[in-house]
């Protein structure tokens, strides 16, 4: 009998001490964000609505650019915002906003389902590179090197590696040409520019379009306007 006393007592010993490393490494795996089974909880963060930005190194307003997000280091998660080119202002109707830190677009595009009067034009078209650090959200305007694209609005970009690829839009001489120009951030602290020139039957000149790399191989552009349509 009491052998019988100490069996049931070690079993109840050692079902308490199953029982409390169970619940002990469950704790630990919610605490951390994860169950058995469950995906990990999405995490969360803090969205500053301030800008500590210095004036002169921030966007400010615009439409038509792009936002591409790149790496700043090899192997790096995307951690820095490319910013290029845009419009900074618009005009519509009869009033004329004019142009603010750019030029006016030829043929710029207008919004659906109005007439020239009703319609609201891009202008002040750009060509300026703005780069944010994401870690610190603070925006910084670049200078690069090499030879920059035109001014421009309603192009299109893709990264490619630690490059941002440019194609198309329309500037003040009307729809840019179809030739690439790639940003090479390959030396962070000295980006330059590149013009590359196209080869074979490509998309043709258009505005509005999108430009995405497939299977880290090809450069795919869809849609877009050719002002012919």
């Amino acid at each position: 009998m009491a052998a019988s006393g100490q069996g049931r007592r070690g079993s109840r010993d050692l079902a308490g001490g199953v029982g409390k490393a169970q619940g002990q490494a469950g704790h630990e795996a919610t605490s951390q964000g994860r169950t058995d089974g469950v995906a990990p909880r999405p995490r969360s963060f803090l969205v500053q609505s301030s800008n500590n930005s210095k004036p002169q190194n921030t966007p400010g307003p615009r439409c038509g650019h792009t936002l591409t997000a790149l790496s700043s280091a090899p192997e790096r998660a995307p951690d820095i915002l490319i910013l290029i080119g845009g419009a900074t202002a618009l005009e519509g109707g009869s009033a004329d906003a004019g142009a603010k830190g750019g030029e006016n677009l030829a043929a710029s595009p207008s919004t659906p389902g109005g007439g020239s009067s009703a319609g609201i034009r891009l202008a002040g078209a750009t060509s300026d590179v703005h780069v944010m650090k994401v870690a610190t959200g603070l925006w910084e305007r670049l200078e690069p090197g090499g030879e920059p694209p035109s001014p421009r609005a309603a192009h299109a970009a893709a990264a490619v590696g630690h490059m941002v690829v440019v194609q198309g839009g329309i500037g003040p001489a009307g729809l840019a040409s179809e030739d690439l120009h790639v940003l090479d951030f390959s030396n962070p602290s000295q980006p330059r520019w590149h013009r590359v020139v196209v080869q074979g039957p490509g998309p043709g000149a258009r505005y509005a379009h999108t430009l995405a790399l497939v299977a880290q191989r090809f450069l795919v552009a869809i849609g877009g306007d050719d002002g012919e349509q």
